[in-house]
């Protein structure tokens, strides 16, 4: 992902699903993001396990050593047919030519 929004909340009586929801609505109301619907959401492994997924409201969430306690990396990740991030070359040629 080059370009998401990092979100903050450190309230431990919400839920993960909760927090993700929120991050979502937070990125869909900033101009910058008009139209883009976020698929991936990245969190700290306090939250999942490293390197496990789960999916949430369509969202991917994904713990990573990169993003800080109670932050959430929300945003559009280019993802190839086997569910794996891969860069924009490498999607396009997955998924072959834009109709």
């Amino acid at each position: 992902m080059e370009v998401g929004l990092l979100w903050f909340d450190d309230n431990e009586d919400k839920s993960l699903k909760t927090k993700v929801n929120e991050a979502m609505a937070a990125y869909c109301a900033r101009p910058r993001f008009a139209g883009k619907t976020p698929n991936t959401c990245y969190v700290h492994p306090s939250v999942l396990p490293e390197n496990q997924e789960v999916r949430l409201t369509g969202v991917r969430v994904v713990a990573t050593a990169t993003v800080a306690p109670y932050h959430l990396f929300v945003g559009v990740e280019n993802v190839g047919d086997d569910g794996r991030d891969c860069p924009k070359r490498e999607c396009r040629r997955l998924r072959g030519p834009k109709s």
